[in-house]
């Protein structure tokens, strides 16, 4: 089966074009043949062959260029392979490869025989096309939201091309003031319907055209569609993954809500668990198994609660059997749109080569002329367009149905239906309309819940007074959200009890003016309350609920692009900076490195050893990543198990266990002994330690922790069998068995020489990566005024994007575009800077965080004895 394509080889079509042409030239350059003697007639009759012979080949071509869009194409007679398709051949034919990235600063990285000015002008270049490419992806991201919305808002179907890169690059064509050309991957209402939004857009937003970046060089203004189309792909794969990954999340959060709203006094965390029983039960997922959650609550609650979730799940699953429905209707249409394309490029077909025969017939006056290339026919009448499915081919539907037949649309109302990754990844644009659902519904849940009280309150919500003391505590912003909780219920508490607040007692880290604002607040509320005169603004019946994006929302900062040589070329040349714009457009076909790419001082980057380069970096106009591709390991050792191991290998091999902690990056424990347990015994190798500790009442364990139980003296006797003969220090009073101990004693600690304890908290993780640093000092720049307002207060000001409606999605495309010519300075090169720190922080972070795991790093160095000097977690972060 032969794929049609909607936009055909250029190249095959100028070959079929010339054929053509050459072809007329010789039919019209033929004279009468009535009167012609026998030699003339011979001559006529070959260059009616080299005629036919011509059109053949025209027809050839037209045919072969309907099978594929580009050079890069092994159909394409013309065929010129791509990078990848180099590298491939030079790592070897069936190598799995892998890619890898080395950065570097920019600046510090162009050739330093290169005059100033060049090097100047040629990162102005580079600098200026990822500033236009940052704009663009910010404005197609804002239609897109726009366009979103409007449609979901009107009832029209997401359409499937919103997730390929086509539709990215028609919206950048759009944005940049040319015409939309690839106009085959939407059906003729679709295609109405965007080009009608997008006026609409264009006609509130003037000045969203962003037209295209002039030259210096006198040539014509261009979008660098080579770098734009990498763009393209990102932001398609982009959206595509904010359903797939986040679509479970959502609806998780709609259902969290849907449980909160039915049963009041339930709280969040038992909410949550509820509702994730309750989508797994609906998902039907064979690789997440629904598991009833068992809070601490009586039995009737319990029962009532899984109830709930389980009417929940049975909404869902009739949800999910609507957009089962759905996705087959889509199939048929497509099908039947198929088949009458086929039908009409075959009869358009049948009918070009009839009109060619009748030239031929006229031409050379034969009564019949040559037999229709059938076979060409044959094989333009069975290709399909992108987009089409073949029913025969694919199954009935990717939203898997258990129980019903392909195509058995009764079946599907008593059958499940399953929801997986799979499901999510075919048909994105029809979870995109549920997710604008749900959006929907929450979203009118914080509109019902902001109430006008019609009498005086007789207490406080937690709403309430979440929203008071973000106004009057200074310290609200630092304060983590654990902190924010407890607080916020301890002043409702004490609110509702009518007990008055000690700010001698609120936590230490407000300041004297904070907690006395919490006083007077507690205060005043409690009078007003007894007065019967508490009659707030505005009184928040529930907590709201966290609302997510129709689409994603792009941050401001500079974005990394896709620059190959040849772009690199196109650049330098926009730019007049010819002098360096050298070497061939195609990829050298060594796979080694292309000419132009000559300006970077390659003695400064460490090329990865058997890698092979791709001619193409990334860069965000402050550092480039050079791409080389690798080839991956085939000898790779097998990964062990516990079964290949027995009791022998304890001698050579230590077994850790390893796993992340609450506040720990990771937690890695030596499971490893020799003969004795390690918390429930002690080594009988310390006779003299062993003598001063008691056994705990009641017990036959030794607990290492309770020699503090009973007063030890310094130990007079030596003992042989201690090597390491560690001093025991007598604590300064004899503590309860119920005490716990103050501080690790060097004693307990080394109770096994071969049992140690090495972590890494997430504290001393950021600390090595200096990003508070970083941090810290893009806060302080957010604190400077630019003009009358900090970034801050300018951020602040634009309103959300999670919403449903078009009129606040337009309103907060409106102040986003409005914020945008004082924000884009802010996220510069200094911005770009700092972010490149915290990379080469987190670089060298990792590296020693790996060597604390492997070996102890600096955090547990080994002395002399082999032996390790455990810290505990009380101790100074590493530096």
């Amino acid at each position: 089966m032969t794929t049609v394509v909607p936009n055909p080889c250029a190249q095959c079509t100028h070959d079929s074009k010339e054929a053509d042409a050459q072809a007329d030239a010789i039919l019209c350059a033929q004279p009468d043949h009535a009167d012609q003697p026998a030699a003339a007639h011979a001559r006529l009759m070959a260059s009616h062959e080299e005629y036919s012979r011509l059109r053949a080949l025209a027809l050839l071509r037209l045919d072969q260029a309907r099978t594929h869009e580009r050079t890069t194409n092994k159909l394409c007679p013309s065929y010129k392979p791509r990078q990848k398709v180099l590298t491939q051949q030079r790592m070897g034919e069936g190598v799995k490869l892998r890619l890898m990235t080395v950065k570097h600063g920019l600046q510090t990285l162009l050739r330093t025989d290169i005059p100033e000015n060049d090097q100047a002008a040629i990162l102005h270049a580079i600098g200026h096309v990822v500033h236009y490419n940052r704009c663009l992806v910010i404005h197609a991201m804002a239609f897109v939201r726009f366009y979103l919305t409007a449609i979901l808002e009107s009832g029209v179907h997401v359409p499937r091309a919103l997730f390929s890169p086509a539709f990215f690059i028609g919206v950048f064509q759009l944005l940049a003031g040319d015409e939309w050309t690839n106009t085959k991957i939407f059906e003729g209402a679709q295609r109405d319907t965007l080009f009608y939004i997008f006026a609409q857009f264009r006609q509130s937003f003037p000045h969203i055209i962003m037209g295209k970046i002039p030259s210096s060089s006198g040539r014509p203004a261009s979008r660098f569609s080579n770098i734009t189309d990498y763009t393209a792909i990102e932001l398609a794969a982009s959206i595509k993954n904010h359903v797939v990954e986040d679509f479970a999340g959502f609806y998780i959060s709609y259902l969290q809500g849907e449980m909160m709203r039915q049963h009041e006094e339930l709280k969040p965390g038992h909410a949550r668990a509820y509702a994730i029983y309750a989508y797994d039960r609906a998902a039907n997922d064979e690789k997440f198994d629904a598991e009833l959650p068992t809070p601490r609550l009586p039995q009737e609650r319990k029962e009532a609660l899984q109830a709930t979730a389980e009417s929940l799940a049975t909404a869902s699953e009739a949800r999910w059997r609507q957009v089962h429905a759905n996705i087959m209707e889509e199939k048929r249409r497509i099908a039947a749109a198929t088949r009458i394309r086929q039908a009409q490029a075959q009869e358009m077909q049948r009918a070009t080569l009839a009109e060619r025969e009748r030239r031929i017939r006229a031409t050379t006056g034969q009564a019949e002329g040559p037999p229709v290339d059938e076979a060409i026919l044959d094989q333009s009448d069975t290709g399909t367009m992108p987009g089409d499915v073949d029913a025969s081919s694919e199954p009935a539907s990717d939203v898997a149905d258990t129980a019903s037949v392909p195509g058995d649309m009764d079946a599907t109302t008593t059958s499940r239906v399953s929801v997986t990754t799979a499901s999510l990844t075919r048909h994105p644009h029809h979870f995109l309309k549920v997710m604008y659902e749900i959006l929907q519904t929450m979203e009118s849940w914080g509109d019902a819940d902001e109430i006008q009280p019609a009498e005086p309150q007789e207490s406080v919500t937690f709403p309430w007074v979440f929203r008071q003391l973000a106004d009057n505590v200074t310290e609200w912003t630092r304060l983590n959200r654990r902190k924010r909780t407890r607080l916020t219920h301890l002043v409702s508490d004490l609110i509702n009890k009518g007990d008055a607040i000690d700010p001698q007692r609120l936590p230490y880290n407000l300041s004297v003016a904070s907690r006395f604002a919490i006083h007077h607040l507690g205060q005043d509320t409690i009078d007003r309350i007894h007065q019967g005169q508490f009659t707030p603004d505005t009184i928040i019946a529930r907590s709201r609920v966290r609302l997510f994006t129709i689409a994603p929302v792009p941050a401001l900062r500079f974005k990394f692009i896709h620059i190959s040589h040849n772009a690199l070329i196109q650049i330098l040349r926009h730019f007049n900076l010819a002098t360096y714009a050298i070497g061939p457009e195609a990829a050298p076909p060594d796979g080694e490195m292309h000419p132009v790419l000559e300006i970077f001082n390659w003695k400064k980057l460490r090329r990865p050893a058997g890698s092979a380069f791709e001619n193409a970096f990334v860069t965000d106009a402050y550092s480039v990543g050079m791409l080389f591709k690798k080839a991956v390991p085939a000898d790779r050792p097998p990964k062990l198990t516990l079964e290949d191991f027995d009791a022998t290998d304890l001698d050579t091999c230590r077994f850790w266990g390893i796993d992340p902690g609450v506040t720990e990056v990771y937690v890695a424990v030596d499971g490893s002994s020799e003969s004795h347990g390690i918390y429930n015994t002690l080594p009988p190798a310390m006779p003299c330690q062993l003598a001063h500790i008691r056994p705990v009442p009641g017990t036959e364990a030794w607990r290492p922790f309770d020699y503090y139980a009973a007063p030890i003296s310094s130990c007079s006797v030596r003992c042989a069998e201690d090597p390491v003969r560690l001093p025991v220090r007598t604590p300064a009073r004899p503590r309860s068995l119920s005490a716990p101990p103050r501080k690790s004693h060097p004693m307990a600690l080394r109770l096994h020489n071969r049992h140690e304890i090495r972590r890494v908290s997430s504290a001393e993780f950021d600390r090595m990566t200096g990003r508070h640093i970083t941090n810290r000092r893009i806060n302080a720049m957010k604190q400077t005024p630019i003009g009358d307002q900090t970034v801050t207060n300018i951020e602040s000001t634009i309103s959300t994007a999670k919403t449903a409606r078009i009129d606040r999605m337009t309103r907060h495309v409106r102040e986003l575009l409005a914020a945008l010519p004082r924000l884009l300075p802010f996220y510069g090169p200094h911005h770009q800077a700092l972010r490149f720190l915290n990379y080469q922080g987190k670089q060298k972070a990792t590296a020693n965080m790996v060597n604390v795991l492997i070996n102890g790093g600096n955090k547990y160095p080994r002395r002399d004895d082999d032996t390790i000097s455990m810290r505990r977690s009380t101790d100074k972060p590493m530096r």
